[in-house]
C-alpha cells in the first residue's frame, strides 16, 4: 500500500503496472484492505498503464506485496483524448 497526502488537490494520477497482479487506486486514505467498487475507486489492470482523475488531497494504491510500481501525480486532470 502506497498513500500520499498533498496540501494541493492532485488533478490526476498516471500509474504504470508492470506486474500480474491489478492495482486499485483510490481517492481517499489507506484502509484495512482495498476497495472494490464506488466513486474514487479504479482498477488499473496487470501489465499496463491508465491515468484517472482524482480531484483529491489524498489518494491510496493498493497492490500485491512485492510487486513493482511507479505513479505521477498530476496538478490537472487528464486532457480528453490524451490517455
Amino acid at each position: 500500500m502506497i498513500s500520499r497526502n498533498y496540501h494541493a488537490p492532485a488533478g490526476c494520477i498516471q500509474v504504470r503496472n508492470p506486474g500480474v497482479h491489478m492495482i486499485t487506486v483510490s481517492s481517499a486514505g489507506p484502509t484495512g484492505s482495498a476497495p472494490q467498487v464506488g466513486p474514487g475507486v479504479w482498477q488499473i489492470p496487470a501489465a499496463s498503464r491508465d491515468t484517472v482523475s482524482l480531484g483529491s488531497t489524498i489518494f491510496t494504491l493498493y497492490g500485491t506485496a512485492g510487486d513493482t510500481v511507479s505513479f505521477q501525480v498530476f496538478t490537472i486532470g487528464p486532457q480528453p483524448g490524451a490517455v
